[in-house]
């Protein structure tokens, strides 16, 4: 996998009604791909080695990963 698409702050309502913003990172192309959802306790932007997954590399795994916290 080169082709590396992000997008920031992706909304997802959740039943009730919180909004949780997630930071989705997919291989270029069509999918379908095996997701990983990261949730860190202390927000999307913590920093990669607190929580142990390095998104880009799950990616070139042919792995799409999506970080989420509450917003």
């Amino acid at each position: 996998m080169t082709e590396i698409q992000t997008e920031f702050d992706v909304p997802a309502e959740m039943r009730d009604g919180t909004v949780l913003r997630a930071g989705v990172y997919r291989p270029g192309g069509t999918g379908p791909w095996p997701v990983l959802l990261s949730r860190p306790p202390y927000g999307k932007n913590t920093p990669v080695a607190a929580i142990g997954l390095d998104p880009l590399a799950a990616v070139r795994r042919g792995l799409m990963v999506s970080r989420r916290s509450r917003r």
